[in-house]
């Protein structure tokens, strides 16, 4: 066959190609500063749809326009019109391996608000993360951004005065990790009065909530950043959180970028990323069987046989996407994540990682960052191998800076610079971090992932201080004689007790907290009364409700156990807090109970 010949033959399929893609459309897709909004819709309604969503993310810039609020992956707003093809009812939130994509219901309000308050949250954690946003200051935002663009409709949760109003100490004082185990009637009064209090802030003119992230974030005491920024004391906050809901009127976003042909086969890749992000593999093996082969498809389908177990096939997948495009970020990182996961636990955690792994997987997202400099997950990625493996620390400690600057209060990027510095024997500014994200964990991941790192880096230390490599003043007096296995018992104990005294919760100066067991539990019409046993005797706490308690676990077998009415079966040592003014019933209003080892003691004063 002759050039010429073979010209035509290629620019004849081409053609017929493009004419099989233009009789199969089923959609539109436009993309905006990031995002990308796709779905069957007619053009009109996709950049109306987007319009609305690009004014909530306008309306959470306002919150500090000193910051960028980028997204360091991909983001999708994907609209459907059945509800039964992802198992959903109206929405859906797909925290995916490669985007984040945000599933709407269209011609569904709620589902609308829904996925409002789902993009400012992945804003507000990206940028500012949850040290410098409490529980209730991230619970009222985002309720205040859900409902932005229904000023005159019913929001999602009734902003009236629920049945069971929680007190402003107890909304102050609830972490993430309590929040998010509550029941929907505490959440509920928790919301209305968090959203009441985030409006008063963000409609004040005495302060600027700028000033107040900056300050939580540096760990200064809610109570403290909110009396400095915005002159606020109990009163004041009380008054506050319960001041009538005034909804955001949002200014109008115009959308002029333009929209893309949506074909069937680029529909199906999508449903293909949707159903392997919510875990159903059989059916996004299917979906992605009826899309056109590409470097992405391959991507997806080689995601789908490595969460299948097939590692081999996957392997194939992965370097087949890499052959078809190779200026594709997506199958260099995907391909890495699938060679860390072979060598992970299901938490995340490796204690090692084999020379030839790390030597492929930093290959692979080094190539990836190259070509994608906005990944912050594969700096991230790449960090946790060289922590692992304590290499190129330093270059790899400037490259997650490069991640910090897109994503400042990604928990998870934090926790790997933490991981860096503790490679880099930086024990002082990882520990610290380490204990704010112990503090803020909203979930069991971060939680463990937390308090392993601590024990790790405490051992680290001791191993350290064992050889005479630490500073005198950082430890015991260390000598050139070798380390008894009981000494090194002691300091390892001495040094996860350090641990668990700042990973308590902040005392009030009103306050006192005790170390103690718990007896008994009593439930009735007038509230809740706990009997503690202490070495001084025996104290009798009050408190409205159980619901109400700030309960922590700093045992393992105790997480996500249930603590009720009645006697205590087992006995469990816990530090108990209660404030000092005595009630009308002369008991004390108990706080919080935050379980701890039997041999927990307090370092310095306990109060």
């Amino acid at each position: 066959m002759s050039r010429k010949l073979l010209l035509i033959g290629l620019a004849a399929i081409c053609l017929l190609s493009m004419r099989a893609d233009a009789s199969d459309i089923v959609g539109r897709s436009l993309t905006v500063d990031g995002i990308t909004y796709s779905g069957a819709v007619p053009e009109s309604d996709l950049r109306a749809s987007a319009g609305r969503f690009e004014a909530v993310r306008d309306a959470v810039r306002s919150l500090d326009r000193k910051r960028g609020w980028r997204f360091p992956f991909p983001v999708r707003i994907h609209h459907i019109d059945n509800a039964a093809r992802f198992g959903v009812l109206d929405y859906r939130f797909v925290d995916g391996p490669l985007t984040r994509i945000i599933v709407v219901m269209d011609g569904d309000p709620d589902a609308r608000r829904l996925a409002y308050r789902q993009l400012a949250a992945l804003m507000i954690d990206n940028e500012l993360g949850p040290v410098a946003t409490p529980a209730w200051l991230r619970a009222g935002l985002l309720e205040y951004f859900a409902n932005a663009d229904f000023p005159g409709g019913k929001p999602i949760s009734p902003l009236t005065k629920p049945a069971t109003t929680p007190s402003i100490d107890s909304i102050l004082d609830t972490d993430h990790f309590a929040f998010n185990r509550q029941t929907n009637e505490s959440r509920a009064g928790f919301v209305i009065r968090s959203t009441l209090l985030a409006v008063f802030l963000v409609r004040s003119e005495k302060g600027s909530l700028s000033e107040l992230f900056a300050l939580l974030d540096s760990g200064r005491p809610v109570r403290d950043a909110l009396g400095r920024v915005f002159e606020l004391n109990d009163e004041a906050i009380e008054k506050a959180a319960s001041e009538p809901y005034r909804p955001l009127q949002l200014k109008p976003v115009s959308v002029e970028e333009s929209s893309r042909p949506f074909p069937t086969a680029a529909a199906n890749l999508i449903n293909a990323e949707i159903l392997l992000g919510i875990g159903d593999t059989a059916r996004a093996a299917d979906a992605i069987a009826k899309s056109t082969v590409t470097s992405d498809s391959l991507t997806i389908q080689g995601l789908i046989e490595s969460r299948m177990g097939l590692s081999g096939r996957a392997d194939k997948s992965f370097r087949l996407a890499l052959t078809t495009d190779p200026m594709n970020a997506r199958p260099y990182f995907a391909f890495a994540s699938m060679l860390v996961g072979l060598e992970s636990t299901e938490l995340g955690l490796s204690s090692s990682f084999s020379i030839e792994t790390a030597e492929r997987v930093r290959a692979l997202l080094r190539k990836a960052i190259e070509l994608d400099p906005g990944s912050g997950d594969a700096y991230e990625m790449l960090a946790f191998v060289n922590a692992v493996r304590e290499e190129e620390i330093g270059p790899t400690i400037d490259l997650m800076k490069r991640a910090l600057e897109i994503a400042p209060g990604h928990p998870w990027y934090r926790m790997r610079m933490a991981e860096l510095q503790i490679a880099d024997r930086n024990f002082p500014v990882a520990r610290q971090t380490v204990l704010g994200l112990r503090r803020s964990a909203g979930d069991d991941r971060m939680r463990v992932y937390a308090e392993s790192t601590l024990a790790r880096m405490n051992s680290l230390e001791t191993q350290l201080a064992s050889l005479g490599r630490r500073n005198q003043k950082q430890s015991d007096v260390i000598t050139d004689k070798p380390l008894s296995d009981e000494e090194i018992a002691r300091r390892r104990a001495k040094a996860l007790n350090e641990s668990l005294n700042l990973s308590l919760r902040i005392r009030r100066e009103d306050e006192t907290r005790v170390i103690g067991t718990i007896d008994r539990v009593e439930c009735g019409a007038a509230g809740v009364l706990v009997s503690v046993r202490t070495g001084a005797g025996t104290v009798e706490l009050w408190n409205r409700s159980i619901e109400n308690l700030i309960l922590v676990s700093f045992i393992d077998k105790l997480v996500n156990s249930e603590f009720g009415c009645g006697v205590r079966s087992r006995q469990q040592t816990a530090v108990i807090t209660f404030r000092n003014a005595r009630l009308q019933n002369g008991s004390r209003e108990l706080v919080s109970i935050e379980f701890v080892p039997s041999n927990f003691s307090f370092v310095g004063p306990a109060n």
